[in-house]
């Protein structure tokens, strides 16, 4: 009986009492509790940044695609530099785009011209959802005037 005495307060003493003290119970608290409610703070906050950083490479597209259409000599080149702009540029899939100004005739000196880069979103309905795609939306508007002094 003295052996199953010494072996429980063996036991008790060994294994027992020390994780029956509190010490390091505040940082298992924290582990179990904010863990995880960091987690979905950190998945915001890159895509966040992500759509961020493509908004800014759209608003650049955007901008250099009507600068290249202004500064063309007549409709069909300033077609054909957007074009090349679009396709040279990292954006997947490259965008459509619209142009539009006021007056039936677009290169009149203080005309202002607008180009929107359009593209398509792919919307899923719950999980593991059917996909709805088609919807597009306006990436990027700009509005640019064509010089006062320029020369038909």
């Amino acid at each position: 009986m003295s052996h199953l005495r010494l072996l429980n307060k063996w036991v008790l003493t060994r294994v027992i009492q020390p994780f029956a003290r509190e010490n390091g119970s505040a940082l298992v608290e924290f582990v179990v509790f904010a863990i995880p409610l960091f987690i979905p703070l950190v998945f915001f906050i890159i895509s966040f940044t992500a759509q961020s950083f493509a908004e800014i490479a759209y608003q650049n597209i955007a901008r250099q695609s009507l600068r290249a259409f202004v500064a063309s000599s007549d409709f069909e080149t300033g077609i054909r530099k957007i074009e090349y702009i679009l396709d040279n540029s990292d954006l997947m899939p490259t965008p459509k785009y619209k142009i539009s100004c006021p007056v039936a005739k677009c290169f009149t000196p203080g005309t202002v011209v607008s180009i929107e880069l359009l593209g398509s979103v792919t919307v899923r309905k719950g999980i593991g959802g059917e996909a709805i795609s088609g919807w597009e939306i306006v990436l990027a508007k700009v509005s640019e005037r064509f010089d006062q002094w320029r020369e038909d």
